[in-house]
């Protein structure tokens, strides 16, 4: 049959508007900790956005006392314009400014820069934590700094030797380290942090209750322990290793002996958590040292520093804590919340089947097994202090008080989808798997205003074809219609035919979407691809990088073959002219121009208007380069060797090449969660594709919450065996105990995809090579020969691959102050590591830390600091921002001011400058100017007063803020595109 339809009910439209039953019971429970299992298109945020002014109002209570947490920063903000909406006059935007809703890393940056220079002190590490710490955001940057952090490591602690000769690769160390950070598992120089250290060993009990599980047997059969335990015979151990037969016991036993739990548990680890101690300890250090953290680390500091300084977590705390998309946090983040709570009125909403992020360190079982955690957690903060002087409320009063409220009315999707996406969460993944879920289902009801579907599942030998040809049978066929809401009234649904705007095509992984879109504008159908885009890989970043060889290497061959042939010329020609190192008058001009220009920005964006390239993928280039080369103060010879890394590891930016219009959008089903369409194909449903396979083999060094740290692999050296790498007999036993994937998050990611469908639901799959997902869900699927046909110019120009007109992008330009004012060349200058320690000695001593000068400019900091901070509140470091439109196009102007000083009347700005006393004084004067404006539009009611000082002499220069149409002259002239001149 291949489709079948439902057809139920029209119900009315009210229920959208006001408030459910179970959504009115969460908007009314503000007291005592709440915890919402909140399904797909329930409304959620439209529930917290009424729940948050309801608390505003019965506890009359300031924005400032209800600390509401999102997963994106994009989230943090529609949650403010939604509170908006929903409140009208009963809140205003400036309310709201200063409101904390925010992402957990966005409010740990801000703890971090504005308290936590101690921070690490109290982990015992020697390091400081500068208020300027820059984030790595790269993958591949990481990386590079980890194997360099490795190399020094090595040298620095031969002890260890024996440890990487086991590692086939010792940066997977950096996952773990990663792993254990989100876990809230940190170490201080002597060992772990508080709980980590018993963490850090498992769970005994809750191991041994999962080998008792793998080795029971009904009496006909062999355990599953001992049946899979066959495999050892296979493995290299050592030669005092107990062999096959004594682990699985004797022949004709159907189990393996009780004491083998106990034996491979009590394995004596102390080497291998010293090691995993030393290296986590040190690279935390040696990124603390270069000024930049990662994600983990900098919840980390920030839980270290809430739980250490009883001041600071009394001072941030909120009577109320709300956390949005709750399945997606970590357990470092749960902590982190219960430590933000004054008192034990925690709501977390979120639906554990949408939980799709454990590769970002997400765990589903802080909804799982919530009371439990959180019972846990309070147990351990709280564990060395009085009631009177507890850290977090009590835990009898987070878990023995709770609140389960499910939301089950579905606003989004027909009953027809939602009772087919339920399915989803029992579909096996493999032959033999179980796969019972592991929560509690919550029934979702639909409440759709056309409860009208079809759904359809096709197999064909070539499923690109195929999902165009089911595209085409869409939108020029019957049978699908749609919801008009622009023609729908409260008495009559209006329906309409599909467009090619209706269709989303999501897939588990992004090859097939690009394929897909590579066929489809074969045929001129419109597709656009909106995700992760590889755009290191592009032209525009290959001509990038074979400058910048140029500029390292002027006889550089690599890049100059690479510029010759995009100018044009032959092969031979191109060889003649590399033999002879004549090159083209034009080029080698645009290198000297090129050397000229100081930033990374400034020579992409030089490099890619030299070729007439302005779309996303450029814009995307430019603001991954900036943020990494500012971020390690790297040359540009390094920077290409980056560029090449990233081209290589085929990295990822987050690029929208959505024309708009009436365009198919492709998808990762990562990318799709959160949105939804009328129409959704899921594609790809194909064995070891969807379900994944897993990711390749796991680190050799691991952690499990039940087993604890493990390794499996060791060298050693022994008396009667070889010098040699190998596998480690406990580590087999407990794999077998404590099988891999089971296919859960696989499962949930299936449910998210067909629950983003509205109205109609496909599910394709290759002919023969269905996998188990689209077998348990897939009823009567058909098989067709699929014979798309091209589309007429007329009907529909495909879009460009990645064309993004820049000029219409609604998307605002950030425009770092740097690019429209230009550093002075300083003679005599003290170098850049000088200033960066001046500077964070300024923030340092501003924020009243307990540091002393050490050189004649810092005196004169200290002195001007202390003299401003008789009659004005100081702020160190500030992050300064000014939007505005300039000829239609929109600009971000972006800075960041050494100091602010805010008094009632007036605003004091400084910027320290190492230079001698007068240098550079007119570009500084344009720089700081620039600076006073942006500040006067955040402190639109006082004066604003900019000064520069000289370090060396301690002297004063008074500055005029820059005039609001010179800063419009300059971004005119500097262009949407370009640098100012």
């Amino acid at each position: 049959m291949g489709e079948e339809t439902a057809q139920t009910r029209l119900p009315g439209q009210e229920e959208a508007i006001e408030p459910n039953a179970e959504q009115r019971e969460l908007i009314e429970t503000i007291e005592g900790p709440v915890l919402v299992d909140a399904g797909a298109g329930t409304g959620k945020t439209f529930t917290i956005a009424h729940r948050y002014l309801h608390i505003l109002e019965a506890r009359d209570l300031d924005p400032r006392d209800i600390l509401l947490i999102t997963f994106t920063n994009n989230a943090a903000e529609e949650m403010r314009e939604r509170i908006l909406r929903v409140g009208g006059p009963s809140v205003s935007p400036s309310q709201l400014r200063d409101a904390p809703i925010s992402t957990f890393h966005a409010l740990a940056k801000r703890i971090l820069e504005n308290h936590g220079f101690q921070a690490p002190r109290h982990l015992g590490l020697d390091a400081e934590l500068a208020p300027n710490v820059s984030l790595i955001e790269n993958e591949v940057r990481e990386r590079e700094l980890f194997e360099d952090f490795l190399r020094s490591f090595r040298q620095d602690h031969p002890e260890h030797r024996a440890m990487f000769q086991a590692l086939h690769d010792p940066v997977n160390l950096l996952g773990l380290v990663k792993a254990l950070a989100s876990k809230g598992i940190v170490p201080t120089s002597e060992g772990f942090y508080r709980e980590g250290s018993r963490e850090i060993r498992g769970d005994r009990e809750a191991f041994l209750e999962a080998f008792r599980e793998a080795n029971e047997t009904d009496g006909s059969r062999q355990s599953d322990l001992r049946e899979d335990l066959r495999r050892y015979k296979h493995k290299l151990v050592l030669p005092h290793a107990p062999d096959v037969d004594e682990l699985r016991g004797p022949d004709g036993a159907k189990r393996c002996e009780d004491e083998l739990g106990a034996r491979v548990f009590d394995q004596d680890r102390q080497q291998l958590i010293e090691f995993v101690q030393d290296v986590y300890a040190a690279y935390l250090t040696y990124a603390l040292d270069r000024n930049v953290l990662n994600f983990p680390f900098l919840l980390v500091l920030a839980f270290v520093l809430l739980v250490e300084d009883d001041e600071l977590r009394e001072q941030l705390a909120a009577p109320y804590v709300m956390i949005d998309e709750f399945q997606d946090t970590s357990e470092i983040q749960l902590e982190l919340a219960l430590l933000f709570c004054e008192e034990p009125n925690l709501c977390c909403v979120g639906d554990w089947k949408q939980s799709i992020y454990s590769f970002q360190y997400a765990s589903v079982d802080n909804i799982l097994a919530f009371e439990d955690r959180v019972r846990g957690y309070a147990d351990h903060l709280n564990a060395d202090r009085s009631p009177q002087r507890a850290r977090v409320p009590a835990a009898e009063a987070f878990a023995g008080e709770l609140t389960r409220i499910d939301l089950v009315e579905n606003y989004r999707s027909t009953q027809a989808i939602l009772d087919r996406a339920r399915r989803a969460l029992d579909a096996p993944g493999k032959q033999g798997e179980d796969p019972s879920a592991r929560g509690e289902i919550v029934e979702l009801s639909s409440n759709a205003r056309l409860e009208d579907s079809r759904l359809g599942a096709f197999t064909a030998e070539d499923e690109v074809e195929l999902v165009l040809d089911r595209i085409e049978a869409i939108v020029d066929g019957e049978g699908h219609e749609l919801v008009d809401e622009e023609a729908t009234t409260d008495e009559r649904v209006a329906t309409r035919s599909p467009r090619f705007e209706d269709i989303a095509v999501l897939t588990r992984t992004r090859d097939f979407a690009l394929r897909l879109q590579q066929r489809a504008r074969e045929l001129a159908l419109p597709m656009a691809f909106e995700g992760g885009v590889e755009v290191y890989r592009s032209d525009a970043a290959k001509l990038l990088l074979a400058w910048l060889r140029i500029l390292e290497d002027p006889r550089s061959r690599e890049g100059w073959a690479v510029v010759l042939e995009e100018a044009g010329y032959t092969f031979d020609e191109t060889e003649a002219i590399l033999d002879e190192a004549s090159f083209p008058e034009q080029m080698w001009s645009f290198r000297r121009q090129l050397a000229n220009l100081d930033t990374i920005g400034a020579r992409a964006r030089a490099v890619f208007d030299r070729y007439g390239l302005r779309d996303g993928v450029t814009e995307a280039l430019v603001a991954s380069l900036q943020r990494s080369f500012e971020a390690s103060g790297r040359t540009p010879a390094e920077m290409a060797a980056f560029l090449e890394d990233n081209l290589e590891a085929a990295t990822t930016e987050p690029i929208d090449d959505h024309p708009g219009g009436n365009v198919v959008t492709a998808q990762t089903i990562h990318a799709a969660k959160g949105l939804e369409y009328p129409i959704v194909i899921v594609a790809d449903l194909n064995r070891g594709r969807f379900p994944s396979t897993g990711g390749g083999p796991p680190g050799v060094v691991r952690f499990d919450e039940r087993a604890g740290l493990r390794r499996s692999k060791v060298f050693a050296e022994p008396q009667d065996g070889p010098a040699y790498v190998y596998d480690d007999w406990q580590d087999v036993v407990l794999r077998s105990c404590l099988p891999g994937t089971d296919h859960d998050e696989e499962r949930r990611l299936f449910y998210v995809a067909m629950s983003r469908a509205e109205q109609h639901l496909v599910l394709t799959a290759e002919e023969d090579r269905a996998s188990p997902f689209f077998e348990h869900v897939a009823d009567d699927p058909a098989t067709i020969e699929p014979d798309p046909q091209p589309r007429s110019a007329e009907e529909q120009d495909p879009p460009d691959p990645l064309a993004i007109d820049t000029p219409d992008s609604r998307a605002p330009r950030a425009v770092p102050v740097g690019e429209l004012v230009t550093e002075p060349e300083v003679v005599g200058g003290r170098g850049r590591r000088f200033g960066q320690r001046l500077h964070s000695f300024a923030a340092r001593y501003a924020m009243g830390r307990p540091v002393e000068p050490g050189n004649e400019d810092e005196h004169h900091v200290a002195a001007i600091v202390d003299e401003l901070a008789e009659t004005a509140n100081l702020e160190p470091e500030v992050p300064c921002r000014w939007s505005l439109t300039v000829e239609g196009v929109r600009y971000v102007l972006e800075g960041k001011v050494d100091l602010v000083a805010v008094r009632e009347d007036r605003v004091d700005i400084v910027d320290w400058k190492t230079a001698a006393a007068g240098e550079g004084l007119e570009a500084y004067a344009r720089q700081v100017g620039l600076y006073a404006a942006i500040v006067g539009q955040v402190h639109e009611d006082k004066t604003v007063h900019a000064s520069i000082v000289y370090t060396p002499e301690g002297e004063r220069v008074e500055v005029e803020p820059m005039a609001s149409e010179e800063v419009r002259r300059l971004l005119h002239e500097r262009g949407p595109d370009g640098e100012a001149g």
